[in-house]
């Protein structure tokens, strides 16, 4: 599994974002993003990052919460790559609700959704 970070623009009230791929970029790997910030420079991110001959771009999208720190690249980002998203609240851009012990493919890794409320209702961790 290699993980690369996104980290914003310093002037943009934004969480960092995490890019997750299998580490050969097998075709059958998934590649996720988690959480997709607010910076607009996310999109030169991933289009800079090796992601796989014949894969596409962005395949899944997971929210950790839908805060607007945390989610506000989502539109955006769902309109270029046409990913999933999963979140544990459901909204209009969401595809997919996420749930305790959910058990999901994140690069080349199967890891498990916990609900972990505190911070939010709907915050969730992701456990590999």
């Amino acid at each position: 599994m290699k993980v690369d970070i996104f980290r914003p623009d310093e002037n943009i009230y934004s969480a960092f974002a995490y890019f997750i791929r299998g580490s050969w970029n097998a075709i059958n790997d998934v590649n996720v993003l988690i959480d997709t910030g607010r910076d607009p420079k996310i999109i030169d991110f991933i289009n800079n990052l090796n992601t796989g001959l014949g894969k596409r771009k962005l395949e899944l999208i997971i929210l950790t919460h839908e805060h607007f720190d945390h989610s506000g690249m989502l539109a955006k980002l769902k309109e270029i790559y046409k990913p999933r998203a999963i979140a544990f609240s459901k909204n209009e851009l969401i595809d997919e609700l996420a749930y305790d012990g959910m058990k999901i493919k994140i690069g080349d890794e199967i890891a498990e959704i916990l609900h972990t409320p505190g911070h939010s209702n709907d915050s969730i961790c992701i456990y590999f």
